[in-house]
């Protein structure tokens, strides 16, 4: 829910009123005033900064589209931020979720094996490209400051997980 208020956020823009407006003159003197709902740069910023692990599945998928540029390319890269977002957010939820449990009932939660592939997954790209913004020529302020953020989130998940699948694996039942 927090995640898609922010993003709507971003889209809207309300703190830069002229962030979707544009002006543009033909050669001829025509001109055209009109209003686009593009996310713009520093909305893309945005967006993949609060949900950077989307970006592992996002960016080869937006290039396997036939390298859509322009503002097509923008919107394709926000609203697929966007959605995939909202998995990462949601698998890093039941992982609070979880831990919340244990540290309530002192028995580690059901194992599944999808919180356990999405940790193995995500805590290497997070890592990855955090680095990559930060060391790789320093990115976008806000891509650097999420990126330490989603590196501890997905590692704490890493751990939590593999925990979670040796202790329950080691548990024998009559």
């Amino acid at each position: 829910m927090l995640q898609s208020v922010a993003m709507v956020l971003i889209l809207w823009a309300p703190w830069d009123p002229n962030a979707h407006k544009f002006h543009v003159v033909f050669m001829n003197g025509t001109e055209i005033k009109a209003w686009t709902l593009v996310p713009g740069p520093n909305g893309l910023d945005w967006a993949t900064g609060i949900n950077l692990p989307a970006l592992v599945v996002i960016g080869p998928a937006e290039s396997a589209l036939g390298k859509v540029k322009g503002w097509r390319g923008l919107n394709v890269m926000f609203f697929g931020l966007w959605i995939v977002g909202l998995l990462c957010w949601y698998m890093i939820g039941k992982f609070v979720d979880d831990l919340l449990q244990w540290r309530k009932e002192h028995e580690l939660p059901q194992r599944r094996f999808s919180d356990l592939i999405f940790a193995i997954v995500a805590a290497p790209s997070a890592i990855l490209i955090a680095l990559a913004f930060t060391i790789g020529g320093g990115g976008p302020a806000v891509i650097v400051g999420w990126g330490p953020i989603w590196t501890l989130a997905t590692c704490a998940a890493l751990v939590f997980r593999f925990r979670q699948f040796l202790r329950k694996r080691s548990v024998v039942t009559p």
